[in-house]
C-alpha cells in the first residue's frame, strides 16, 4: 500500500492542487477497499478453516461413538455367552446333584432293607434250638479212635543243622593250615615271602606291618611264589574278625612269580584281619598272615 502511495505521489507532481486533492482522495478510497477486501477475504477464509475444522471434530466425534457403541455391543454379547454358560454349568451342577441325591437314596434304602433282613434272619436263628429241643435226639454209641502213632521232628532239625555247618565253616577263617587229607597230593607252591604293607612298589611291599592305624583306608598283600611249573593259580582269602570278606584270584605264571592283591578297608571296621594264601587247585593253605588295625 505504501508503494501505491508514493506512486500517487509522484504522479501529483506538477499537477494543480486540486487536482491532487482528487486524485489523493481516490488513491487513499483505493487503499481503503484493498484493505477491506483483504479483512473480507481473511474473514472468509477464517470461518471456513473453523468450519472444516468443526466438520472435522464432528466425524472425530462420530467416529469415536461409532467405535464405543461397537466396544458395548461386543461386551454384551460376550457378557450374555457367560451368563448362557454359566446357567448351563449350574443346571448341570443341580442335575449332578439330584442324580446324587437319588443314588443316596436307593443306596439308604437297600442298606435299610438288608439291615432289616439281616435282624430278621438272627431272630429266626435265635428261635431254631428251642424248636430242636422239642425232638429227641437219637443217642449214638461212642467209637473210640485207634491212637495215633507220633512222628519225633527231630531228626529233621539234625539234618538240617548238618546242611547248614559246611557254609558257616566256608565263611570263617581257618585256624591254622588244614591237615592234608590222605591221597592229596601237596601243593608244589611254596611262599618263599609274604608280607601285609601300605603300598606296593616294583612289585615290593612298601611300610609293611602287622599292626596299622585306623584311618587306613588301603592294605596290599604281597606274596612271593615259588616252585610252579606252568599256569597256576593261588587265592587271597581276606577275614575280618573271622568273617570271609573277600576273595581275590591271582595267576602264577612262572617258577619264581611275585604277585599283590589291594584290599580297601571301611571306615570301622577295626580289630583282628587276616589272609589265607590257598593254593586253588587243591584248597591247601601255603600261608596265613594276621595284622591289627587298632
Amino acid at each position: 500500500m505504501r508503494l501505491i502511495t508514493s506512486m500517487v505521489l509522484l504522479t501529483l507532481v506538477g499537477l494543480p492542487l486540486s487536482a491532487q486533492n482528487t486524485l489523493q482522495k481516490n488513491a487513499q478510497a483505493a487503499v481503503k477497499t484493498t484493505e477491506q477486501k483483504a479483512e473480507k477475504a481473511a474473514d472468509k477464509a477464517a470461518q471456513k478453516a473453523e468450519k472444516a475444522a468443526d466438520k472435522a471434530e464432528l466425524k472425530v466425534e462420530k467416529a469415536a461413538d461409532k467405535a464405543q457403541q461397537k466396544v458395548e455391543k461386543a461386551v454384551d454379547k460376550a457378557q450374555q455367552k457367560v451368563e448362557k454358560t454359566a446357567d448351563k454349568t449350574e443346571q448341570k451342577a443341580a442335575e449332578k446333584v439330584a442324580d446324587v441325591k437319588a443314588d443316596a437314596k436307593k443306596e439308604t434304602a437297600k442298606v435299610t432293607e438288608e439291615a432289616a433282613q439281616a435282624v430278621k434272619n438272627t431272630e429266626i436263628k435265635k428261635d431254631a434250638p428251642a424248636k430242636k429241643e422239642e425232638a429227641p435226639k437219637a443217642v449214638q454209641p461212642a467209637v473210640k479212635e485207634p491212637a495215633k502213632t507220633q512222628v519225633s521232628a527231630q531228626p529233621a532239625k539234625a539234618a538240617e543243622v548238618e546242611k547248614s555247618a559246611p557254609a558257616a565253616k566256608q565263611n570263617a577263617a581257618p585256624a591254622a593250615a588244614a591237615d592234608q587229607a590222605p591221597g592229596q597230593k601237596k601243593s608244589e607252591l611254596t611262599v618263599s615271602r609274604a608280607a601285609i604293607a601300605l603300598n606296593i612298589n616294583n612289585l615290593e611291599p612298601e611300610n609293611a606291618g602287622d599292626t596299622f592305624p585306623p584311618e587306613v583306608k588301603r592294605l596290599y598283600c604281597f606274596t612271593h611264589i615259588k616252585g610252579s611249573s606252568g599256569t597256576s593259580e593261588i587265592q587271597h582269602r581276606w577275614y575280618w574278625n573271622d568273617d570271609l570278606i573277600g576273595t581275590i584270584n591271582l595267576p602264577v605264571k612262572s617258577p619264581n612269580y611275585r604277585t599283590y592283591s589291594a584290599k580297601t578297608i571301611p571306615a570301622g571296621m577295626v580289630g583282628e584281619w587276616m589272609v589265607a594264601i590257598v593254593d586253588s587247585k587243591n584248597e591247601e593253605i601255603l600261608k596265613m598272615l594276621k595284622i591289627y588295625i587298632k
